[in-house]
This record gives C-alpha cells, sequence and structure tokens, in this order.
C-alpha cells in the first residue's frame, strides 16, 4: 500500500515476483517464464522477465569485466615468468666461475644443471607460497585493506 500511495496507483499492482525451485536446472527458468507467459497473454499488457532478463546489462558488464581480467592475469603472469627466466639466466652467468670450477672437480654436466634447476624450483615455490599467503591475508581482510587504501 506505500507504494501504491506513493505511486498514485491505488490497488494497482505493477510487478509480481515468483520464486521458483529448481532455478539452477538447464532450462528451468525459461521453462517457468514461458509457461506464466502464456497463461498471462490474453491480457496483452503484462511483461513476464526472469532476474537475468532484467538486469542483462548489468550481467554483460559483469562478464565483460571478468573476460578483461583473465587478459590482465594473463599478461602478469607471463611477465612474472619472463621475470623468473631472466633472473635464472643472470644467475648462471654471474656464477660462471662457478660451473668452471666444479665441472674441474669432477662435477656432471647434469649435476651442475641439476643444482640451478633446485634453485630456480626453490626460488619459484618460495614465491608461490609467499604470494598465496599474501593474496589470502588481503582476501580475508579486504575491508580494512580497501578502508586503508
Amino acid at each position: 500500500t506505500d507504494a501504491q500511495d506513493l505511486l498514485q496507483t491505488p490497488g494497482a499492482v505493477n510487478r509480481f515476483c515468483v520464486s521458483v525451485r529448481g532455478w539452477d536446472e538447464p532450462g528451468r527458468l525459461e521453462q517457468v517464464r514461458d509457461a506464466i507467459d502464456k497463461a498471462v497473454s490474453p491480457l496483452g499488457w503484462l511483461e513476464v522477465l526472469t532476474w537475468e532478463d532484467e538486469r542483462k546489462t548489468f550481467l554483460n558488464a559483469v562478464e565483460a569485466e571478468r573476460r578483461l581480467n583473465v587478459i590482465i592475469m594473463f599478461f602478469i603472469v607471463g611477465v612474472a615468468a619472463l621475470l623468473i627466466a631472466c633472473f635464472l639466466l643472470m644467475m648462471v652467468g654471474e656464477k660462471r666461475k662457478d660451473i668452471g670450477v666444479l665441472s674441474s672437480l669432477g662435477a656432471s654436466e647434469w649435476g651442475i644443471a641439476r643444482l640451478f634447476l633446485f634453485e630456480g624450483m626453490f626460488i619459484s615455490v618460495l614465491g608461490a607460497l609467499l604470494g598465496v599467503a599474501w593474496g589470502a591475508a588481503v582476501a580475508y581482510n579486504l575491508n580494512p585493506v580497501a578502508d586503508w587504501i
């Protein structure tokens, strides 16, 4: 009645909402919408919409933002992988003398390669663990972080 008074339409109904059980089943909402539309179509002035139909613009914007986030994350991960590769190449270049010493002491090429692979894996795993820990800490404290920013 308050909405009718506000809109100055006493006794009028301008919206009727229906809750659907099993809405997550494929095609269920469309099936119910079509059945209701068929039942009220003789009246001619009623429009039957689902929640998604009413908010199509917003949902399309969210989907576009999701796709953009995937693209941005692809570039971030690519740059991170490139930086790790550059770091490992620089490390090998700086340890050229150490590689020569290890070779002269009888270390095999595979043994030296394994040493650098282990070091690279250690750095990568440590970075991943720190990144996950930092990301989880920010995610669990999102509101205080947003307020601080």
